[in-house]
């Protein structure tokens, strides 16, 4: 009986911003109200339906972590928080000084944009929300992005960018493959190693050539 081999299926790795691209995006994004969503996402690594979803009691300053426990999505023609995408995504996150200080801006602005909405706000826990206090659609969300991106003149590039950026510059600064792929939310550390192949060959070569250079030995 003639066995045939099943196709390997291709590595999918990340197609990411660099720092300075990162920096020309968010300097497009100066006036725009999404502009604290989409640094956080590019501090954090998470997802953008985890961002949108969070809520203030998952926003811990004083232990400096965010609780990742829910993403919004669309179901059905409405926003709702739902599961994470795996047990995996259900995860803390570590807060950095810039994170902190782009969360309590954020909520500020919502305190202001509460006044201003008076009785037309309604009441979520929402961390990023509408002028009027509704949740956020990602699609907004990723049409401020492109939109920013093309000022820019970086095309091509969704929101997923700016996780991957995340990744590649903890990648690059030698943190363990296991904790970036904690941070990201993984399901397995082969998923990680898989998108980020490029980043880890780079690493494991300069990796080799420390390793020979520790050694005084000529042939």
């Amino acid at each position: 009986m003639l066995t045939v081999k099943r196709p390997k299926a291709k590595k999918s790795e990340a197609k990411y911003l660099t720092a300075e691209q990162v920096s020309q995006v968010l300097g497009q994004l100066k006036d725009s109200r999404h502009l604290n969503a989409i640094v956080l996402i590019a501090f954090t690594g998470m997802r953008r339906g985890e961002a949108l979803g969070l809520e203030w009691v998952n926003i811990d300053f004083e232990k400096r972590v965010i609780k990742v426990r829910a993403t919004l999505n669309r179901v059905n023609g409405t926003l709702v928080r739902t599961e994470p995408k795996t047990q995996n995504s259900r995860r803390d996150i570590a807060l950095t000084e810039q994170a902190i200080e782009i969360l309590k801006a954020q909520k500020l602005r919502q305190a202001q944009e509460r006044l201003r909405a008076g009785s037309k706000w309604t009441p979520t826990n929402y961390v990023f929300t509408t002028e009027t206090g509704g949740p956020v659609d990602g699609r907004n969300l990723l049409r401020s992005f492109q939109q920013a991106c093309g000022r820019a003149e970086i095309h091509g590039m969704g929101i997923h960018g700016l996780r991957h950026f995340a990744a590649t510059l903890l990648l690059d600064g030698k943190v363990p493959l296991l904790v970036v792929s904690r941070i990201l939310g993984h399901s397995s550390v082969a998923i990680t190693a898989d998108i980020y192949g490029h980043v880890l060959e780079e690493t494991a070569r300069e990796a080799m050539e420390s390793l020979g250079s520790r050694v005084a030995y000529r042939a």
